[in-house]
């Protein structure tokens, strides 16, 4: 009985062992072709080992692996995805003969169309900054450009981000109205990225962006206050440590409507900011950051010079509308020599809804904040409110 059960099960195992590096090499060409078509990352190698995905790929952060894992997760067969930095000892990536590529090509899924199937296995990613096929040098530059990922992630609960936005503030103290609107209109734009000089990934952004805030109890709903922000800066990002470095111009106007029926006093107030920030990625859920700034050609010019900031950021796993959204939370607190560095605090918490194959975001937050007015015609009050926001990040 032995021998009849042995001169059968080695032939089975092979043709079962036969049947899993096929599934292998399909989902390694798969994997392949979306990683090429979705994402702009640095990979070196690409590999299937048990229906898992490892991907050897430098500097990148929290966003950007989950939106791969979860990309390259929602293919059917694939039982893991593994992000593995370049220090690690090298991966080695199936080498597929003439059949396997064959076979690999051939070999039909069954909740896959045929026009999805990934052409050939590819194993090797070109180094570059967006894995492009090579070509010529327009192909170099556009690999390069108008890149979407964010080397420097928004700090989600800074009140002066730029980004859209829409909230409602209930201001339980202020010197202005107590039912408040506040929108916000701006974005980081990244125009080029490529290898830092000392390592990492760098890109050049600038970023702009308008706050305001509404009375919403007056007659006509009052524009209160408005400031107008614009940035040049430098984004870098070294695996799991980021910064962004800038240069960047406030300007702040009352509106005319609260100022003739409320008749206070206008401050004339606008400034520019050198400021560097400095964040670190603890796990795939924590981030922590931190930085300071220096104001000059400022108005007042008796204000005084010094800020810094400081934040902690959660990230949930993606537990609601089947995986689209994530629990969020994050604390953000700002100081400043000009007001003898009281902190001013900003704590925002809720939900963000998120696309694996999309940057685009959305997140519904309940918002709290307690410090000096960050509505500029306002900053030397001290303020509370308690409110809801929707924000949109691009």
């Amino acid at each position: 009985m032995g021998v009849v059960v042995s001169s059968w099960t080695g032939p089975a195992l092979a043709a079962s062992s036969e049947r899993d590096r096929q599934q292998d090499l399909y989902l390694q060409g798969y994997a392949a072709a979306v990683v090429e078509r979705e994402f702009s990352l640095r990979a070196t190698s690409l590999r299937v080992e048990q229906g898992v995905v490892h991907i050897e790929a430098a500097h990148l952060g929290v966003e950007e692996k989950t939106r791969i894992r979860q990309a390259l997760g929602a293919i059917s067969g694939v039982r893991g995805v593994e992000i593995h930095e370049p220090a690690s000892p090298p991966l080695p990536a199936i080498q597929p003969t003439a059949g396997d590529q064959t076979a690999a090509q051939e070999q039909p899924s069954a909740e896959t169309d045929e026009s999805d199937i990934a052409p050939k296995v590819t194993t090797t990613l070109p180094s570059g900054a967006a894995p492009l096929p090579a070509g010529s040098g327009a192909d170099e530059v556009l690999k390069r450009l108008f890149p979407t990922e964010k080397l420097y992630q928004p700090m989600l609960a800074d009140p002066r981000w730029p980004h859209f936005s829409a909230s409602y503030n209930y201001y339980t103290q202020a010197p202005h109205g107590q039912s408040v609107g506040a929108v916000s209109f701006g974005e980081t734009f990244a125009f080029w990225h490529n290898d830092a000089p000392f390592g990492g990934r760098w890109s050049p952004v600038i970023q702009a962006g308008v706050f305001a805030i509404f009375d919403l109890s007056a007659p006509s709903l009052d524009l209160v206050n408005s400031d107008y922000f614009v940035a040049l800066g430098s984004s870098h990002r070294w695996d799991d440590f980021s910064a962004l470095l800038r240069i960047y111009h406030q300007s702040s106007h009352i509106g005319d409507e609260f100022l003739i029926r409320n008749g206070v006093t206008r401050v004339n107030l606008t400034y520019e900011v050198i400021d560097l920030k400095l964040s670190y990625d603890l796990t795939d859920q924590w981030r922590v950051y931190g930085g300071g700034g220096w104001l000059f050609d400022q108005e007042p010019e008796d204000l005084k010079a010094w800020l810094t900031q400081m934040g902690v950021e959660y990230r949930g796993p993606a537990i609601f509308f089947d995986g689209l959204g994530r629990p969020v939370a994050a604390v953000d607190v700002q100081m400043a020599q000009e007001h003898d560095w009281e902190p001013g605090v900003s704590v925002r918490t809720g939900v963000q809804i998120e696309s694996p194959r999309s940057t685009r975001k959305i997140l519904l937050l309940i918002e709290y904040y307690h410090g000096h007015s960050p509505n500029g015609q306002f900053y030397p009050a001290i303020v509370e409110y308690l409110g809801f926001g929707v924000h949109f990040y691009f």
